[in-house]
């Protein structure tokens, strides 16, 4: 039986790891491309992008929105705008 691997991001806790992935898939494809997150959304999102390994560089000098843009297959990926500058985050969940 395989053993589970906890995963807590924020307040946020789920005893396996495809739980967490399930989840934020469902934030992902619940908006079409342009449409900016709630402020729910946002919140977890913001969340999962601390644990990114070089979160204090994708962040800067702090994050104005996030929203949903396209990847470069076509698909979907959490886009942030940055305080003084507008970049993607592409975060490989489609």
């Amino acid at each position: 039986m395989p053993r589970s691997k906890p995963v807590q991001i924020g307040q946020r806790y789920w005893e396996y790891q495809k739980d967490a992935l399930s989840f934020y898939k469902e934030i992902l494809n619940s908006y079409e491309i342009g449409n900016q997150l709630t402020d729910e959304d946002f919140d977890d999102i913001f969340n999962l992008l601390k644990n990114h390994p070089r979160a204090g560089e994708k962040v800067g000098c702090g994050v104005s929105e996030l929203y949903i843009g396209s990847d470069v297959y076509a698909g979907k990926c959490f886009h942030m705008a940055l305080l003084g500058f507008v970049g993607k985050w592409y975060n490989g969940i489609q």
